[in-house]
């Protein structure tokens, strides 16, 4: 698959799993911002959980090593049936779209944060969107919990099984359950919107839907405390950070 194509199809919301097929150093290096570090070593393990279906989409590439191909022949063993490689690799990608360095997204000063402050360092964290998150198990320990899916993890399912339209108080009630369940703080993940202005929406790629009323929004104001920004100097990462506190 051409790295246009295969931007095309994030335009257009299309399902579609990117691989990266090297080790976690190189891919934090250099790498497309939805692409997802996946080394032959860790296939068996990871897969089924980011590529629940077995006809999904998936492109593996790597920076010439010629691991990708191993990467994409190992996937298809397991059952995988459109499984293709990026043409060109990280370097055809690079002519086409920007790449990223995880040194210029806020995972890691948000990670560094959380493993430095003895009131957050059991947080369970509650991002929206979900894919804002996926670099935090490089740098941090904490719980990850996906409301659109329901359930904890480490990585997103690129896959139409995520729900597609979620609403702050489906997040907040969200929020409020986990802690209902537990004595850890609770942390609320949200990219930069503004909740000041009535009702409002926010699309992400993969058809994925953000929205919020007017009450929502004040009701999300009277749960939490805003904690810490984040934010990139090169990629769409920025986010805000909030505590719940209130019931």
């Amino acid at each position: 698959m051409t790295a246009s194509e295969l931007r095309r199809r994030w335009r257009e919301n299309e399902e579609v799993a990117l691989f990266d097929a090297r080790e976690e150093g190189p891919y934090a290096d250099a790498h497309p911002f939805f692409a997802i570090c996946l080394p032959i070593s860790q296939v068996e393990q990871r897969i089924y959980d980011l590529v629940p279906r077995r006809t999904a989409p998936i492109v593996v590439y790597d920076a010439g090593e010629g691991i990708a191909e191993k990467v994409a022949r190992r996937i298809q063993s397991l059952g995988y049936t459109a499984v293709s490689m990026l043409d060109g690799g990280l370097d055809g990608y690079a002519r086409a779209g920007q790449l990223f360095r995880d040194v210029n997204v806020p995972s890691k000063a948000f990670g560094e944060f959380l493993r430095q402050s003895p009131e957050f360092q059991s947080a369970v964290i509650v991002p929206e969107p979900d894919f804002t998150a996926e670099s935090l198990p490089y740098y941090a320990g904490n719980q990850i919990y996906f409301p659109r899916e329901g359930r904890f993890g480490t990585t997103v399912s690129w896959t139409s099984a995520s729900k597609s339209h979620l609403t702050l108080g489906e997040l907040l009630q969200a929020a409020r359950d986990l802690r209902a369940r537990s004595t850890n703080p609770v942390l609320i993940v949200l990219a930069p919107i503004n909740l000041d202005g009535g009702d409002g929406e926010q699309k992400y790629m993969y058809g994925k839907v953000f929205s919020w009323t007017a009450a929502e929004a004040e009701q999300f104001r009277n749960a939490t405390t805003p904690l810490r920004e984040f934010n990139a100097s090169e990629s769409d990462e920025d986010y805000r950070v909030f505590v719940l506190t209130g019931r």
